[in-house]
């Protein structure tokens, strides 16, 4: 189904921009427009657009026609600069938003005849997927639109089917009301409700919110098998109508736990030119004030502070902490300026120097530097591919699956400790990460941080939002 949303939300858009187009050619081609019109009526064939013929209904049958010649001709205009030929779109389906592009586009060629044949072909169907597109969205924005709520519709009604609930309806007005809601309106309110509930249990380690495509749903992650939750949570609206989510368990296998993946940086710091040295990095940050020349290395709170209960017994004693080591010289390589672990964020700032600076930023630069701050949507789970980077596991990749993880972390030796609204990501229900990738910078596929790693299991890695740090910290990538 979102599919076939995200083609007719791609024809929806075309078409808007096709009217505005096809406007002002209407009002273009006219005789008191000077000769340029005159010689562009002549070429299309196309007579008068902007007066309706009230009492001839022929002659205004001839106009709409006129109309539509103007849409269609604008329609291919459009679709051939956007390169938003119909075959292209329908090859990217699943990402929508490649949909319209040039950067796949290419002519190969040598010089033989089969590849000229080859070019040729390429240019022919491109120009033929341009037409079929200029005729659909010809069709106008009110027909596209139209459609997609039709679509959400059907949608909504799949999510209805999928819920038990739906056939205890005893009346079709109650059937119409829970048409009319989209689980998008009530159910973060309603994941705020139960992940108080669950996580105050022994037994549960993590929730997430998740959806696919029978809508959104609760993840559990338990200790054991013993369970008396229901698989189905019922949420009670402010009118006092039941919404039901589901609720899905994952057992831990035994033996597995969500702990922080710690790196002692006191010991070894990220060494680009041997790969047995490789440790966590994060990524370098300044302070927001432009004027304030000082450059630091963020990365997380447990792999600097030993032990945490500094962060509450005595906060002075973490400015004297001397972190990491210059893999050339063995010479600290900075200094804890700030240190926080609360129920957002496990992070820390080490303060270094310039000439470390451009040491580390060239090292950052040979596995491909991080270029901005990218803030993830509901849009991006189960789509956004991440990536590790300053990791020892940085060869691995995933997939966002939830924004909204709210995850009990054992800290070995110090406890356990629960953060809130983290990101998961896996890969085909396997980890990304692994001891010491605490502090890693989880990168989307255009190297933009998304994230840093701070704990894991053998199913999720999970990781702290990076605008949740920046903020907190004050911050911006440097």
């Amino acid at each position: 189904m979102e599919k076939y949303i995200g083609f007719a939300i791609i024809l929806f858009l075309l078409s808007v921009i096709c009217e505005r187009v096809s406007d002002f050619f209407k009002h273009f081609i006219d005789e008191r427009n000077g000769p340029l019109s005159r010689y562009l009526k002549r070429i299309f064939n196309i007579g008068n657009t902007t007066e309706k013929v009230l009492n001839n209904s022929v002659e205004e049958d001839k106009r709409y026609y006129r109309i539509l010649k103007i849409n269609i001709i604008s329609g291919t205009l459009i679709a051939v600069l956007l390169h938003g030929d119909f075959f292209n779109i329908l090859a990217n389906l699943e990402h929508p938003e490649n949909a319209l592009s040039w950067k796949d586009f290419e002519l190969k060629g040598s010089g033989s005849l089969g590849d000229f044949f080859d070019s040729s072909w390429t240019i022919i169907k491109f120009f033929i997927g341009c037409l079929i597109t200029g005729l659909f969205i010809s069709f106008g924005s009110k027909f596209w639109h139209d459609l997609l709520d039709l679509l959400f519709q059907i949608k909504n009604y799949r999510r209805l089917l999928a819920d038990p609930e739906t056939f205890k309806i005893d009346k079709t007005s109650s059937l119409d009301n829970a048409l009319k809601r989209f689980q998008s309106d009530f159910i973060k309110a309603a994941f705020l409700e139960a992940k108080s509930k669950f996580m105050a249990m022994s037994n549960v380690k993590a929730i997430s919110l998740k959806r696919d495509n029978n809508g959104y749903y609760f993840e559990l992650k338990l200790k054991s098998t013993k369970n008396d939750i229901s698989p189905i949570y019922q949420y009670v609206l402010e009118d006092g109508a039941i919404e039901s989510i589901r609720t899905v368990f994952r057992v831990m296998t035994p033996g597995d736990e969500i702990v922080a993946h710690a790196l002692d940086l006191s010991s070894r710091i990220f060494d680009s030119a041997s790969p047995a040295n490789f440790g966590t990095l994060g990524c370098l940050v300044k302070p927001l004030d432009e004027d304030d020349d000082r450059v630091f290395i963020l990365t997380c709170c447990h792999n600097v502070v030993k032990p945490l209960s500094l962060l509450s017994s005595n906060p002075s004693d973490i400015s004297t902490i001397l972190v990491g080591t210059d893999v050339a010289s063995l010479n600290p390589i900075g200094r804890i300026t700030m240190a926080i672990r609360d129920h957002e964020i496990d992070a820390a700032l080490i303060d270094i120097t310039s000439d470390k600076v451009k040491k580390i930023q060239n090292q950052v630069r040979t596995i491909g530097r991080p270029k901005k701050v990218r803030s993830l949507t509901t849009g991006d789970e189960g789509k956004t591919k991440a990536f590790l980077f300053g990791a020892k596991s940085k060869s691995k990749k995933g997939t966002v699956d939830s924004l909204f993880c709210d995850v009990e972390i054992n800290y070995k030796g110090e406890g356990m400790f629960q953060i809130n609204n983290l990101i998961a990501i896996s890969n085909n229900n396997a980890a990304i990460s692994d001891g010491g990738d605490s502090g890693s910078c989880v990168l989307d596929s255009n190297n933009d941080v998304i994230g840093l790693v701070v704990a894991g299991d053998s199913e999720t890695t999970y990781a702290m939002p990076i605008n949740t740090i920046l903020d907190k910290f004050q911050i911006q990538l440097f």
